[in-house]
């Protein structure tokens, strides 16, 4: 049987002329037939659907949006990607579907919505302290960062900077098991391409350090799930890949765009993540998932995309 293509939405895609697009060219019949399967990110929530909410103007439009999205999702909501880690984290076998909330989760969590408006300023308070902490660790990297820059910059021959490899190397967390095959593979390049390397290494390990804090778990529960396919192993990658897109410019500050890794996580086991976005979004999905068949479309692409494989005429 023929798996659909899943689909992710991104906020920026959220507008009427999506809505439009979509009856115009009759997407809910491919979705209904199963060749279409669409999914949203919790972060849509907290980035969008809640603050529309309150705006009475934006009313008729929200109502648009949550309806458009429970048509064409069939309840494939995905939970916060810290709490999917979490679970990962506490769990050594995993539910199928683990990622997503259950049909009675969303129904509740509507509900509560629109009879309880409280609820959803302690949820709105529980989402601005997770970019107040992913802040705090953002800079944090980029402080160790910048020292060790500072570090390797004042080492003066090879033989200094071999020494410091070295001792790095073997006496690391993460590194040291495996530490002969790492100082083997260093050796043989020449001495520019051997620093980048090795940095690229140390940042492995300084994101698992963070991510220790973070999710106030062991060193070893986080090498479990770095070496399995799992959302933790994924975020890791992305994370480490914001660090460096920003790294490269000083003046850059922890920003909106934190909002997109959730996005691009959740892209794990799906196929499309359909987006208005040229900047970050887009690199980072390019790099990270450009050994895999996935596609990042904005809307226009996506119906182009379904009319080259025949789903639409």
């Amino acid at each position: 049987m023929q798996q659909p293509i899943k689909i992710l939405f991104d906020n920026s895609v959220l507008k009427d002329n999506l809505i439009n697009l979509f009856e115009q060219n009759h997407i809910l019949d491919l979705k209904n037939n199963g060749l279409l399967s669409f999914y949203v990110s919790d972060m849509t929530f907290h980035e969008n659907i809640i603050d529309l909410s309150y705006i009475a103007s934006k009313k008729d439009f929200y109502n648009r949006i949550v309806n458009f999205l429970f048509k064409y999702s069939d309840y494939n909501f995905f939970k916060g990607v810290d709490n999917i880690i979490l679970y990962e984290l506490s769990n050594e076998n995993f539910e199928d579907n683990y990622y997503l909330y259950s049909k009675e989760q969303i129904t509740t969590f509507f509900n509560d919505f629109k009879n309880n408006y409280a609820n959803w300023d302690s949820i709105k308070e529980i989402h601005r302290n997770k970019i107040k902490s992913n802040s705090e660790i953002y800079e944090e990297s980029i402080k160790i960062l910048v020292e060790e820059e500072n570090e390797i910059k004042n080492l003066k021959s090879n033989v200094q900077i071999n020494n410091y490899i070295e001792k790095f190397v073997t006496k690391d967390l993460f590194l040291k098991e495996h530490s002969s095959k790492i100082l083997n593979e260093l050796r043989v390049l020449p001495s520019k391409e051997r620093l980048i390397k090795f940095l690229n290494y140390k940042m492995d390990s300084m994101v698992i350090g963070q991510f220790i804090i973070k999710y106030k778990t062991i060193f070893k529960n986080i090498i479990k799930l770095y070496l399995q396919d799992t959302y933790l192993k994924k975020y890791m990658e992305i994370y480490k890949y914001y660090l460096t897109f920003h790294y490269e410019d000083r003046t850059k500050c922890f920003d909106k765009s934190f909002n997109d890794n959730d996005y691009i996580c959740c892209m794990k086991n799906l196929d499309i993540l359909l987006a208005n976005d040229s900047h970050y979004m887009k690199h980072c999905f390019e790099d990270i998932y450009k050994n895999t068949n996935k596609k990042i479309l904005n809307p226009d692409d996506f119906i182009e995309y379904l009319k080259d494989i025949k789903y639409i005429k």
